[in-house]
């Protein structure tokens, strides 16, 4: 099936990988490059037609908006970013969202689906609708105040604490009394990896695996020798 080309444009490792591991779940878009610098991606842009672009703002050299401006016709385009001041410039550009980070699947896919929504037609074969569903999931918890509902794609990771777990949202920590073999039961597969007996992943949200351990952003989280093998497998 024909999809969608999209470049992704980003000085900084982690941010790359993140959008990788995001748009691994997304069929309808592929990667054709994965640039460090726009002027990298420049280069491509004058080669190939490309769909739509995951463009951060602040880089050395050129910056994503200077990149804008040197196109005549750019693709479509999603801003992935860490600084708000730049919003309302970027709108002069007509692109379709502005993602800061750090940005949640959810809200990625909800950018995503502006993209595919757009109006243009796509490739033959594509479904315009063809989005993962963990955006849309949630589980509830008991915790000591009450019931909360947690959007699954706000998980970064799940840690066993006592005679609780703690929830690692993108903005807040959660304590459920519950253990971590119950809590991924509730979870799907697809999207969620036990790699230690107190830690539980959203795989996605991987930026780095090293022989011992694993990153999701700045936290370091130890891999167990007995998850070792299920973790390079989903990897």
């Amino acid at each position: 099936m024909q999809a969608f080309k999209c470049i992704v444009v980003d000085d900084e490792k982690p941010a790359q990988r993140i959008l990788e591991n995001y748009l691994a779940k997304i069929p309808s878009i592929e990667i054709f490059k994965v640039c460090d610098s726009a002027i990298d991606a420049l280069h491509w842009l004058h080669q190939e037609k490309i769909d739509l672009i995951f463009l951060d703002i602040n880089m050395p050299e050129l910056s994503g908006l200077d990149l804008l401006r040197t196109l005549h016709d750019p693709p479509k385009v999603i801003l992935t970013t860490a600084y708000s001041q730049y919003a309302l410039e970027s709108y002069e550009f007509g692109v379709i969202d502005y993602l800061l980070k750090p940005f949640s699947f959810q809200r990625f896919t909800k950018a995503v689906s502006r993209f595919l929504d757009n109006g243009d037609d796509p490739p033959s074969g594509i479904k315009k609708a063809s989005l993962p569903v963990i955006s849309d999931q949630h589980i509830i918890v008991r915790t000591d105040s009450g019931d909360q509902k947690i959007c699954l794609a706000d998980i970064r990771y799940i840690q066993a604490f006592g005679n609780y777990i703690k929830i690692q949202g993108l903005e807040d920590t959660i304590l459920v009394r519950e253990t971590l073999s119950n809590i991924l039961k509730k979870l799907p597969e697809s999207c969620f990896t036990r790699v230690h007996r107190s830690y539980i992943v959203q795989t996605a949200l991987i930026t780095s695996r090293r022989p011992m351990s694993l990153s999701i952003g700045q936290t370091d989280i130890p891999i167990g020798n007995a998850y070792r093998s299920n973790l390079k497998s989903v990897m």
